[in-house]
């Protein structure tokens, strides 16, 4: 018997049974066991070494890096798929983080210096770094100009004043060297980037909401994300895997949100965790528009799918975007040009072609951990976040139309009785949606029983509910 199969994920989609079920012909061997400590031991290393190799002066070119590196990239690839340990949520862990990195990886290694662009963190670091070396010129001027009526900067007959504004808006020239020869500042940029994205830096990236946080503002959100995770860890616990089979769409529904609760509040705990640890180290403040998480609204209450995704966990967005995105833009301008394929398809092209590619990495990243960590199939996480990219696509194209562009004015400048009851609709109608499509993403974590696994973690279990 299939482990979640109910009646109406079959009914809704022919498909589910074909995606969700194994097949009896594994494309690699089962994964060898290896005692938990030898497995970390011999990971980290090889992980530590693929991110140090971008620090080492030698060799010299970027060719060879990239030699160097593609064995170490293949290692992180593989090592989850061949080899485990005893500890299953380790082993789901390790295959996430290998996700993530190669990710990452890639794009440090081979498209940023394919297409010549650095990513935007480091450009934003840049950036920051020159503002405050203009500041502080600025400011030296200033104090000088106290002292003499008039002050030359650099030779250009500009008053200290006048020298200070332009030197803020100068922007940094990069670095046309080795693109793989690291310093430390780009290093540093790049690590943090899924968390910090340095994104107010430049005022047309800047949200106009941002706010200035200090780390104790932090403190109570991060106590009720742990309040929440441990409470639905513990309600969770009475349920195996098995107990699924018999739930109706309903059921299924409530326990499916319960567990993406828990998924997004363990994320969010780890962020908020690492964003006060700097806030409080550095004695700066958390920036909104840099720490881009700590800006996100309640994806749960989102009204389209475009809202829903702008406001779930934003770690690898940008990644992603670097990645697959502005890769498949470009791509798409140089290839699928009006003259070359017609004005309607290469609009098309560009509208929906860089948004699926994200998706496409997203269902790559996720369908990968299913099937090292879980041995689930890999096709069925991809098909998901292949429909989120329809869906999304669809939501862009009718805000373009007559009748979105009103639904859209009246959800903003409407009545509050209009307001309110557009956001129900929209609230009801992405329910209904996920309630369809999220079991193609759920199989494989139900099957697994990641949130079963999970239960150690709670208080309230060990209080209550051991036996």
């Amino acid at each position: 018997m299939l482990i979640f199969d109910p009646a109406w994920a079959k009914t809704l989609f022919p498909f589910f049974v074909p995606l969700t079920t194994p097949s009896p012909d594994r494309l690699f061997p089962t994964p060898h066991s290896l005692p938990t400590g030898i497995y970390v031991a011999i990971y980290f290393p090889v992980l530590i070494a693929s991110y140090a190799l971008l620090l080492s002066p030698f060799p010299k070119t970027t060719v060879a890096k990239q030699i160097l590196a593609f064995p170490l990239l293949l290692f992180l690839l593989f090592y989850p798929i061949l080899l485990t340990c005893p500890q299953d949520l380790l082993h789901l862990g390790l295959s996430v983080i290998s996700s993530g990195c190669l990710t990452r990886l890639i794009d440090l290694y081979y498209v940023q210096p394919w297409t010549g662009i650095p990513s935007r963190y480091y450009v934003r670091i840049l950036m920051a770094e020159s503002m405050s070396d203009s500041v502080a010129r600025a400011k030296k001027d200033l104090e000088d100009q106290d002292k003499k009526e008039s002050v030359k900067v650099n030779g250009s007959g500009l008053s200290s004043s006048q020298g200070a504004i332009k030197a803020l808006s100068l922007k940094p020239n990069l670095d046309q060297g080795e693109p793989l020869t690291w310093t430390s500042t780009r290093f540093r940029s790049e690590m943090l980037s899924p968390l910090r994205n340095y994104t107010s830096i430049q005022p047309s990236t800047r949200s106009p909401n941002a706010k200035q946080l200090q780390w104790q503002d932090l403190v109570a959100t991060l106590l009720l994300c742990e309040l929440i995770q441990q409470a639905l860890l513990f309600m969770t616990s009475f349920y195996t895997p098995d107990d699924l089979d018999r739930f109706t769409m309903i059921e299924f529904w409530v326990f499916a949100v319960g567990v993406a609760v828990i998924m997004i509040t363990n994320i969010l705990s780890y962020y908020y965790i690492g964003a006060m640890a700097w806030s409080w180290h550095t004695g700066n403040t958390l920036d909104t528009s840099d720490w881009a998480v700590l800006g996100t609204r309640n994806p749960f209450l989102a009204v389209t799918p475009v809202d829903f995704w702008n406001n779930w966990h934003t770690l690898f967005r940008y990644i992603w975007v670097d990645l697959g995105f502005l890769p498949t833009q470009r791509l798409c301008k140089q290839y699928l040009r009006p003259d070359t394929v017609g004005s309607v398809l290469s609009k098309a092209a560009r509208q929906a072609l860089p948004v699926m590619s994200v998706f496409a990495l997203s269902g790559l990243m996720h369908g990968y951990i299913v099937y090292t960590s879980m041995g689930q199939p890999f096709w069925g996480q991809f098909v998901y976040f292949m429909i989120q990219s329809v869906a999304v696509i669809l939501t862009k194209v009718a805000s373009q139309t007559p009748t979105g562009r009103w639904i859209e004015h009246m959800y903003t400048e409407g009545g509050t009785a209009t307001r309110l009851g557009l956001r129900i609709l929209g609230v009801l109608s992405m329910f209904t949606f996920h309630a369809v499509t999220f079991p193609l993403f759920m199989h494989p974590y139900a099957t697994f029983g990641m949130w079963y696994g999970m239960r150690y973690r709670s208080l309230f279990w060990w209080y209550f509910g051991k036996k």
